[in-house]
């Protein structure tokens, strides 16, 4: 008889409780359920160069892809707004290259006119007038050339007709192609006869000049509509024509152009007399060379002083972010701009008390070598450290699994950013040794609890779960527990930023005793970085809450088109 056990629960061994607990947002990056406005968003916005989806040619990029239609139309059924208000963005994140913009507008046109026609406003508040008369042009190519694609099928479809009838069925499959040649060349030699003998008269110009005042016309009528004005009642039509369009040439046009003097309208002008019609920023990125030949370099010198004591621009607008300036230094062999840009930035950061008791550690792995992780690596392992006080100031941890607190050397910012590219990089991090040499350096130089270190940032292109040495809980007790008999009340908290791919959803690691815990952010955006500058990392990390106010996708996103000028759009068809 076997022996009596009694109920399971009591002699079958226990399953270890977790002592931690994972919480997230929400699932992979891109998964079926993802939101479609989010997924069109981070395709098409992405500022990693290996994520573009545009590369081949212009007339590809804006009318041959399928996969923008189809996201399109995902994210127009479930928020229509928010999707009209990221098309529009398309236009200020891309620049110069206009191309999603473009191929997003041709889209709004196709499927939803009456939505692109009546918020001609937003091209209006933002200055657009160019683009508008392009995509007026584009969608006049695109159905000339569906005209012209119609046209020749139907005279290849007529050819093979007339072929089929005097030769047998083999030789037209032999010879289907050349047949068709003759037909099309004479078709094409009847077009560009035709258009030849209109050259000599000068009709090609009179057409393009009809159309021009076609066009002026008809806006001039809607500006100065003849009901609205007592001394156009009484004319001629075609005296109210003339009069109204020559008044909108002088009173509309000639200080719209003179007001709109666009950065587009002198990018290619060289000369001296243009440099006072852009902005100081544009002028000093593409003109530096071109300041210093013509003058010696003085004039361009004078103005770098005044910036030095002159103003107090924010970050993102009047500043620039750590790793442009570091990236500008490639490019440069006189650093005393980007110098006194650096300079500008950290006495702002630090007037706000931004990223005080921080440390930073930097790895640098050979696969980010060359890349936008390395500039944004090395120019926040460096903006960190300067803005960081007493003892921690000017030095930073290296990524091994004996980490060494390393005083970056260097008598100027490009010899300090050299300094953390040598530095060691290993396969993995000991976060138990970067705790316990943080506590042995704050018992050395007797710091108190409020001048401890907050927070611990990780820079780097690896998972998380790839570099840490050890379980990370283990390591969070273990510091816990070797900080409290030492009066330290707190342990740090750590900042894990995987650089590479897409902006993904934060992740909040923590125990579920103490509630302090470690955030792991994904991916690269210009909004992610202006984010994270302005709450100077995170806000309250580690609290109950701190997943409600760390920057996720969805709040990047709304960021963006969060704009003054997208209030007033409407979604109408």
């Amino acid at each position: 008889m076997p022996p009596l056990l009694g109920p399971p629960e009591l002699h079958l061994p226990a399953k270890l409780k977790p002592i931690t607990k994972l919480e997230t947002r929400s699932t992979i990056l891109l998964s079926n359920n993802f939101n479609p406005c989010l997924e069109f968003f981070l395709r098409t916005c992405s500022n990693d160069p290996r994520q573009s989806y545009y590369q081949d040619d212009w007339i590809d990029k804006v009318w041959g892809h399928q996969w923008l239609d189809d996201c399109l139309e995902k994210a127009w059924k479930q928020d229509p707004l928010t999707t009209l208000k990221l098309i529009y963005y398309q236009r200020i994140f891309g620049g110069s290259d206009k191309t999603a913009f473009y191929a997003a507008a041709k889209w709004l046109h196709k499927y939803h006119p009456l939505t692109l026609a009546c918020n001609a406003m937003v091209f209006g508040a933002m200055g657009w007038f160019h683009e508008l008369l392009e995509i007026l042009h584009s969608l006049e190519w695109y159905i000339s050339q569906q005209d012209w694609k119609r046209i020749e099928k139907n005279i290849i479809k007529e050819t093979k007709k007339e072929g089929r009838k005097d030769s047998t069925v083999k030789e037209g499959r032999k010879d289907d192609g050349k047949r068709d040649e003759p037909v099309i060349c004479s078709f094409c030699a009847q077009v560009r006869l035709k258009k030849s003998a209109l050259l000599p008269s000068g009709v090609l110009q009179l057409i393009q000049f009809m159309t021009h005042t076609i066009m002026c016309e008809g806006i001039a009528r809607k500006v100065f509509p003849r009901d609205a004005y007592a001394e156009y009642r009484d004319i001629e039509e075609a005296h109210y024509a003339y009069r109204v369009r020559n008044r909108l040439q002088t009173q509309v046009l000639a200080p719209l152009r003179k007001a709109l003097e666009s950065r587009e309208r002198n990018s290619g002008a060289k000369k001296r007399e243009s440099f006072t019609n852009r902005a100081v920023k544009e002028s000093m990125k593409s003109y530096k060379k071109i300041y210093e030949e013509k003058d010696e370099g003085l004039r361009f010198r004078y103005y770098l002083m005044l910036c030095s004591v002159w103003g107090r621009p924010t970050i993102g607008a009047g500043l620039k972010f750590p790793h442009q300036i570091i990236a500008s230094l490639k490019n440069n062999h006189d650093d005393c701009e980007e110098e006194l840009q650096w300079g500008k930035l950290i006495g702002e950061c630090r007037r706000q008390g931004k990223f005080r008791n921080c440390l930073a550690i930097c790895g640098l792995s050979e696969s980010m070598r060359g890349t936008f992780m390395e500039e944004i690596a090395v120019a926040m392992g460096l903006f960190i450290s300067e803005l960081s006080d007493y003892p921690w100031k000017g030095k930073v941890f290296t990524f091994s699994e004996y980490p060494k607190f390393r005083r970056i050397e260097g008598d100027s910012l490009r010899s300090k950013a050299e300094f953390i590219r040598t530095m060691d990089c290993k396969e993995s991090l000991n976060f138990i040794k970067v705790y316990d040499r943080i506590r042995q350096i704050g018992i050395e130089e007797k710091v108190n609890n409020e001048n401890m270190v907050k927070r611990i940032f990780v820079f780097t292109d690896r998972d998380f779960e790839t570099v840490d040495i050890n379980q990370w809980a283990s390591d969070y007790k273990e510091a816990w527990k070797s900080s409290r008999p030492r009066g330290y009340k707190t342990v740090p908290e750590i900042v894990f930023w995987n650089l590479k791919d897409s902006i993904g959803c934060p992740r909040e690691i923590r125990t579920e005793k103490h509630h302090r815990g470690w955030l792991m952010l994904h991916g690269y955006s210009k909004t992610l970085m202006s984010l994270f500058l302005k709450e100077d990392g995170v806000v309250k990390l580690g609290s109950v809450n701190m997943l409600n106010s760390v920057p996720t996708p969805e709040d990047v996103m709304k960021s963006a088109i969060s704009r003054e000028e997208f209030n007033d759009v409407l979604v109408l068809d």
